[in-house]
């Protein structure tokens, strides 16, 4: 897949998952474990790749998140990039 393929199925999955995650007030960790099964669920629709390879790749860009230890806060820049390298 070409770069600009990955950049625009990147803002797309952004934009679906934002939408979901708008929708609930906090933070905790069980809207951080949804909104994971829906980045998962966009990628795989966009792109037909198996829902376990994404699995095993989600485990591992979590893994590089930076210090991600607390509430991601309300914060709409945060919770995009958060999703962007996830």
């Amino acid at each position: 897949m070409g770069e600009r393929k990955i950049e625009q199925e990147t803002e797309t999955v952004v934009r679906e998952v934002m939408k979901f995650a708008e929708g609930h007030d906090t933070t905790e960790k069980a809207t951080f474990e949804a909104v994971l099964d829906k980045i998962m669920a966009c990628v795989h629709q966009n792109t037909g790749i198996d829902m376990q390879a994404i699995a095993q790749q989600t485990d591992k860009a979590i893994g590089e998140l930076p210090g991600e230890n607390g509430p991601l806060g309300e914060d709409r820049e945060v919770w995009e990039a958060m999703i962007a390298h996830v």
